[in-house]
Order: C-alpha cells, then sequence, then structure tokens
C-alpha cells in the first residue's frame, strides 16, 4: 500500500484511497496538524513549509523543506512528513524551537512554523550556519511583521546545538521504517511509473492525464484554479528519467533531475551557481524539475532562459 509516515507514529498511515489531487497542505490541516498555513497558495511565502524526509543510505534521513500547499499528497508516498506539531519529544523543544524563543523571533506566529521547519531541514542537511547559509536557507519564507534580523540570528546561533539522543534514535527508527515503506501509486487515478517506458506506456492508455514530475506548477490548477486533475502519472520516481551522466565534454541531465540536484552538479559552472542561487526558492527547488519548468511552457518559467 502506498503509505507515509506522518512525524513520529509508529505505523505508517496509508494514502492509497486519497485522491490523485489532493494536496499534503490539506491532508494535514484535516487531520489537526494546523501548524502548516496557506499564506499565498503559490508555493511563494513558505507559511506551510513542512519537512519531506527520505532515507539517506547510511542510517539517517535527508530532510528537504517543501511547500504542502502545492505538494500532491500521493506523490509523497514512501517518505516520512515531519510538521512543526512533531519536533519536541523526550529531549524538549527541537533546537530550532529554543532559538527561535531565545532571539524573540517571532512576532504574530503565522509564518513562524514555516520558518521553523525551513531551519529543521538545514539543521538536519548539515548545512552552515555563517549569516549566508541561513539567509540562502531562508530564502522560500516570508514575514511581515518580525523582521528577519531576530530569525537569521536563531539560525546562527545553532551552529553548536546538539540533536539530542532521543531525537538521534527517532530519526534512525523513521528511517527503518521508511526502508520497509512502498512508494508508488497502489492504482486507482495515480500511477508512479518506475520508468520511461511504463509512463510512455500509461499515457498511451490515458492520453488525458497530467503529467507530474515536482508539482511546482502543476500543483497551482488544484490550489489556485480548483480544477480536478485525474489522473496523474507522477513520473519522478522513474530512475531513467532522473539520472545524471557527466562525460568530457557534457551533461546528460534527466527530466525528472530537481533543480536542487541540478545545482549540486552545476554550481561549479561560471555563473551557474549564481544563478540557479535565483531560481524560486530553497523549498521550490527540492522539486521542481528541469524537464517539467521547460515543457509547461509557462512565460513566466525560470527554467527556458
Amino acid at each position: 500500500m502506498p503509505a507515509i509516515l506522518l512525524n513520529w507514529e509508529t505505523r505508517p498511515r496509508d494514502i492509497g484511497d486519497e485522491p490523485a489531487d489532493a494536496l499534503l497542505l490539506d491532508y494535514l490541516r484535516a487531520r489537526g496538524l494546523t501548524g502548516a498555513k496557506e499564506g499565498c497558495g503559490s508555493g511563494d511565502c513558505g507559511a506551510c513549509a513542512v519537512a519531506a524526509g527520505e532515507p539517506d543510505g547510511s542510517g539517517g534521513v535527508r530532510y528537504r523543506a517543501v511547500n504542502s500547499c502545492v505538494c500532491f499528497l500521493r506523490s509523497m508516498a514512501g517518505r516520512q512528513i515531519v510538521t512543526v506539531e512533531g519536533l519536541s519529544n523526550e529531549d524538549g523543544p527541537h533546537p530550532v524551537q529554543r532559538a527561535m524563543v531565545e532571539n524573540h523571533a517571532s512576532q504574530c506566529g503565522y509564518c513562524t512554523p514555516g520558518f521553523v521547519m525551513a531551519l529543521f531541514s538545514h539543521f538536519h542537511g548539515g548545512g552552515g550556519f555563517e549569516r549566508d547559509d541561513i539567509v540562502a536557507a531562508l530564502a522560500g519564507n516570508l514575514c511581515r511583521c518580525t523582521g528577519y534580523r531576530p530569525i537569521i540570528a536563531a539560525g546562527m546561533s545553532l551552529k553548536d546545538a546538539g540533536t539530542g539522543a532521543a531525537r538521534r534514535r527517532a530519526i534512525r527508527r523513521a528511517a527503518a521504517r521508511m526502508r520497509n515503506m512502498r512508494g508508488g501509486a497502489g492504482g486507482g487515478d495515480f500511477f508512479a511509473p518506475e520508468s520511461a517506458d511504463e509512463a510512455a506506456a500509461i499515457l498511451a492508455r490515458r492520453p488525458a492525464a497530467r503529467v507530474l514530475a515536482g508539482g511546482t506548477d502543476l500543483g497551482l490548477e488544484a490550489s489556485q484554479e480548483l480544477k480536478p486533475l485525474s489522473p496523474i502519472v507522477d513520473i519522478g520516481r522513474a530512475p531513467d528519467l532522473a539520472r545524471v551522466e557527466e562525460d568530457d565534454n557534457s551533461w546528460t541531465l534527466g527530466a525528472a533531475v530537481s533543480f536542487e540536484r541540478c545545482a549540486e552538479v552545476l554550481a561549479g559552472l561560471p555563473d551557474f551557481g549564481e544563478l540557479i542561487a535565483r531560481f524560486g526558492s530553497p523549498q521550490i527547488r527540492a522539486r521542481a524539475t528541469v524537464g517539467g519548468n521547460i515543457a509547461n511552457a509557462s512565460p513566466v518559467a525560470d527554467g527556458a532562459p
């Protein structure tokens, strides 16, 4: 069954019966996890940010902040979703939460959970804690009342913070559970082919299906235009569409390669590192894909130029 691991629950949650176009934010809020807010509904403000985790191959979990307002729930199958409600445990508040309190980094609080989850993902991602590092990590989060100085200070103060033994154990347990979870579609009107050929075969049978890669544009049709989107073919799990190959003269990027991965590979090219840093935000780059950004033919897409 396609399932997600929600915070630190012991049993994954089956999502196979959820509609193909169900958004992650709506799913969370309907279950009482209302820390994530809808601010813009378009992936711009970060108030809806949560952390999506995948096993990192070494017994831990790699977390990425994502905009849940434009993220399709079924595309998260096989992953752990961490919300602000899941951060405190027997170790006490998470270091990010303590830092936000100690630096007086919240005012009205509407945007605060999104900032916390962006910093949580950065904290567990092994990022740096100099000012420029924190500014880059928070580039997808907007606040209109506090000002950013105390929030940045909170992020910088995490440099020497420890994770906590109980939290480290919880992360290892989450990694182990995810290794036994199933991604993919589970039938119905949401398909998750595991190769380009399988995707082509599905689309040949269902020519009206919408193709989903990262969803940072397609998600707007669900969140902004309230369009019913079904069926959906999620190509994000096809390894041959997510390949990155290098030879002496060129790189080959699969259509489903995210801009985050693209940045890791190509940031050393002259001017490219600066260019890709201006592409969306960390939450968008974690999901947006090279092929999808070009193929959707949006006049405001950053990928084409």
